[in-house]
């Protein structure tokens, strides 16, 4: 039932065995598709429109690459603002909105549980730069992401002290 699963398992046979960067790159892909997984064992019922399940999914799996919606449209009946409305009237936000979403929820844990650079985050994300990504993150969750993850290492430092 979820044939996008099997990309997560084909960009992990090309990663570079037993390398520093390989581990790195296959223990945040191995994250990606736990949290695929996650999502698929706890969706939610079917929506009433296909096309645009097609495209929530299309959307979930675009988290790390460009996405262009002008381009899926042309492989649909309907015109890009049509599958706009669509979207918005079944899930309350744009396609766009969905994604950039989803982007901000995976630069979260990629800025908490890994070591990746900002810049590494923002390409990974595919963001045009780090500065956008910066910039958007900030507008998007309050704090740069370099304050943001210095607050909750912070928070973690906190604790250790208090525990011994």
């Amino acid at each position: 039932d979820f044939p996008h699963l099997q990309e997560f398992f084909l960009e992990m046979f090309d990663l570079p065995v037993n390398t520093e960067e390989g581990n790195l790159q296959g223990a945040l892909v191995f994250h990606h598709l736990l949290s695929e997984l996650s999502r698929c064992v706890r969706r939610t019922p079917p929506r009433s429109n296909p096309e645009l399940r097609r495209l929530k999914e299309v959307l979930d799996s675009s988290v790390s690459r460009a996405f262009h919606l002008a381009e899926y449209a042309r492989e649909t009946p309907w015109s890009e603002a049509h599958l706009i409305r669509l979207f918005r009237s079944e899930y309350q936000q744009t396609p766009y909105e969905y994604l950039m979403s989803r982007k901000m929820e995976q630069a979260r844990k990629l800025l908490l549980y890994s070591s990746f650079s900002i810049k590494e985050i923002a390409e990974h994300l595919a963001f045009s730069d780090q500065y956008y990504f910066s910039n958007y993150f900030k507008l998007r969750c309050g704090l740069s992401p370099k304050k943001f993850r210095e607050s909750f290492l912070g928070k973690l430092k906190k604790r250790e002290v208090r525990i011994q």
